[in-house]
């Protein structure tokens, strides 16, 4: 879980960093489905759901890239975290544009 969520926030910072600029760079986020977790806590119906919903969410940044559709995916990023993975929660709250 540590890699993909340290692939996620990456792929999240650059395109923080995309947005102040003239070129965005999209999401593009895979399903977390097929990954197989050593803790069974990923795999329960909670977080197939959440995940489901980050990636709606980034889906949707895709298509209509803003600061404020970018604030959605951190926001469902960010209640995820809160609720089901480990990790600091400071790597998802730096990523809100102020």
């Amino acid at each position: 879980m540590a890699v993909a969520m340290r692939n996620m926030t990456d792929a999240m910072l650059k395109t923080k960093s995309s947005l102040t600029q003239s070129e965005i760079t999209l999401l593009k986020f895979k399903s977390f489905k097929n990954k197989k977790f050593t803790d069974t806590s990923f795999e329960s119906d909670w977080f197939a759901n959440m995940s489901d919903v980050l990636l709606n969410n980034a889906k949707y940044f895709d298509n209509n890239p803003s600061i404020e559709t970018f604030h959605t995916v951190v926001q469902t990023c960010q209640s995820c975290h809160e609720n089901t993975c480990p990790g600091p929660l400071q790597q998802i709250q730096d990523l809100y544009i102020e």
